[in-house]
């Protein structure tokens, strides 16, 4: 088989030489938390998540997936629809993303939530934010 010509593979430079050894330099460890939050009388929430890679290698789709605001007063809860993605985290780096949803009039809500990332061999992490009280 040739790879010659495959652009997304180091080995297109030569079909006839030795072989290519890749060496695995870390891997990333991602974490998040929710740093702070606010809410509006008429129900506009946002919530800032600090998303942060202390591993040795980059993060990449660092995804939340999912944010659950429950609301104290006995109202279903509110699932964020569209994930919050970003493309590359790279080793020590740390984004803070924000959240805006529109929510029931209450004095304070619940966030929880979860995700994942990849390391750049493909295999997938989850992670998880830790519920947080927002007033």
């Amino acid at each position: 088989m040739s790879l010659y010509g495959d652009r997304s593979r180091p080995e297109r430079l030569s079909d006839h030489d030795g072989a290519v050894t890749y060496i695995g330099l870390g891997l990333p460890l991602v974490s998040a938390r929710i740093v702070s939050g606010s809410l509006e009388p008429d129900g506009r929430a946002s919530v800032d998540i600090e998303l942060s890679n202390r591993g040795a290698a980059n993060a990449v789709d660092v995804t939340v997936t999912e944010l659950t605001f429950t609301a104290l007063k006995a109202s279903a809860p509110v699932r964020l629809v569209d994930p919050v993605r970003i493309a590359v985290l790279g080793p020590d780096e740390t984004r803070v993303v924000r959240v805006q949803v529109s929510l029931p009039p209450t004095p304070k809500f619940l966030v929880k939530g979860k995700g994942r990332y990849a390391e750049p061999g493909g295999r997938v992490s989850r992670l998880v934010l830790q519920p947080e009280m927002v007033r």
